[in-house]
């Protein structure tokens, strides 16, 4: 066990909210010695397998990572997650994807 009482040592718990629909937030278990690079790929899998929306979609992943805060730091993909990020933190983040995204608008007239 360590320090925070966890059993897994070198884990830390975040909490990762969708910037565009924060009722969109998933929690993940990371190693604090992983990457912000790595964090991107973990959130882009956990959406992809939480979320119907984001289903076959190709290398989904987060883009963007933002510390939130007062003014919302964004974090580089090359910052070591102890270094930057505490138990518990939560971040904002966005999604991207390799497939194409199409809208489309129906507009029936009589």
């Amino acid at each position: 066990m360590d320090q925070r009482g966890y059993f897994n040592k070198g884990q830390i718990h975040i909490k990762a909210t969708l910037e565009s629909d924060e009722a969109k937030s998933i929690l993940l278990q990371i190693s604090d010695k992983d990457t912000i690079l790595v964090l991107k790929r973990k959130i882009g899998e956990t959406m992809e397998s939480n979320f119907e929306l984001y289903r076959n979609l190709r290398n989904v992943q987060a883009t963007k990572i933002l510390k939130r805060t007062l003014n919302n730091i964004e974090l580089r993909d090359d910052e070591i997650v102890e270094n930057v990020l505490i138990d518990g933190e939560e971040v904002l983040f966005q999604l991207e994807s390799y497939d194409q995204w199409l809208h489309v608008v129906f507009n029936m007239l009589d």
